[in-house]
């Protein structure tokens, strides 16, 4: 569904991503790398947010001939630091994740009862938040907010694919949100919605991801499933980290360092 064919980023002269080649079905795909790998630039042009994505296709389609409002629909993205100027009420600002498909008007005092709302507040556990405002919430209230928002707006109620585009969204949270968010992406992905998040927690990238896309020194370096990408060499190569990689303990491969 997600297909990118020989994508390329540069930021004056230089080359931020040379040549990208892959393909993503429905489900968590994490996008993992070392810092100023590219990660947060690769989400920008998957959204659409840049010239090139003309390079991205979305069900063969490239995403740069969707009109804006259809592609708002299925498509939702949260960048690594999300803007929320105005103090608006939790309520208000979760309301707004349905502008694109006019299905939710902002009076309504139902509006917590509809279906995708309702799922991604349960998703994000923020049922207590909703009568708070945005600037008096903490950074890890915050950021579930904005996560909610987010997966509100591509929050499937039909077989529509959808696309979802995360940059770290697990800044800030404990521990037990974490692993709450990445199951609920998990769930997601049986549902329909491709997901692709950029993580630097390689653990839980191979616990709950699919599929991993390496990125260093502005191209793709390995693609593929935990097993196949976590390796002792790749860790060494792209991390400077010297680790075990056993693939015996757990379906998932667990990193050991030295």
């Amino acid at each position: 569904m997600l297909d990118v064919r020989s994508l390329s980023l540069s930021r004056g002269h230089r080359i931020i991503l040379n040549h990208l080649d892959f393909q993503c079905a429905p489900g968590l795909i994490g996008l993992i790398g070392p810092n100023g790998a590219g990660k947060s630039s690769l989400i920008e042009a998957l959204a659409g947010d840049r010239a090139e994505s003309c390079q991205v296709y979305w069900n063969q389609r490239p995403i740069t001939e969707w009109p804006a409002l259809d592609f708002a629909q299925v498509r939702a993205c949260l960048s690594q630091r999300p803007e929320a100027s105005f103090d608006f009420p939790v309520s208000d600002w979760l309301k707004f994740s349905r502008t694109p498909h006019a299905d939710l008007t902002t009076e309504s005092d139902q509006w917590a009862e509809h279906p995708a709302l309702a799922g991604a507040i349960a998703a994000l556990g923020i049922q207590s938040l909703l009568e708070r405002t945005l600037h008096s919430l903490s950074g890890g209230e915050r950021q579930r907010v904005q996560l909610a928002r987010t997966l509100a707006q591509v929050w499937p109620l039909d077989d529509t694919p959808r696309l979802l585009l995360l940059d770290e969204p697990l800044t800030g949270l404990d521990l037990s949100h974490q692993h709450r968010l990445l199951r609920t992406l998990q769930t997601l992905g049986q549902r329909g919605v491709c997901t692709v998040v950029a993580l630097h927690d390689l653990d839980l990238a191979a616990r709950y991801c699919q599929q991993l896309l390496l990125l260093n020194q502005q191209t793709l370096v390995a693609n593929g499933t935990p097993h196949q990408v976590l390796t002792s060499q790749h860790l060494a190569d792209h991390f400077q980290l010297d680790a075990e990689v056993r693939h015996d303990l757990t379906p998932w491969p667990i990193i050991l360092t030295r």
